[in-house]
């Protein structure tokens, strides 16, 4: 299975990291077939579980250890670093 988490920035006074849900949450979710990218999934999830586009995306890091997650299927993540404005919008 694959999965993109998305970290999400945004600069007010300070360094924001947002998340979504309670408790907080980075959002993430499965890659789809409906997804062109890996790119636009995780700036899908961002939009859908949070409210922000994102603009600037970058991908951070791939996680894929042998154990990581309740299934006995390998589970593999790839992290992006997302920026988005102090109202949400992306660009």
């Amino acid at each position: 299975m694959i999965e993109l988490v998305a970290v999400v920035l945004r600069v007010r006074d300070t360094l924001e990291v947002l998340s979504s849900q309670t408790p907080p949450q980075l959002p993430s979710g499965p890659l789809r077939d409906d997804h062109d990218s890996l790119q636009k999934a995780a700036r899908a999830f961002a939009t859908e579980q949070m409210g922000h586009e994102l603009g600037f995306v970058e991908q951070l890091y791939t996680f894929a250890d042998l154990g990581r997650g309740s299934s006995t299927q390998r589970l593999i993540s790839i992290s992006y670093l997302g920026l988005t404005r102090p109202g949400g919008g992306g660009t």
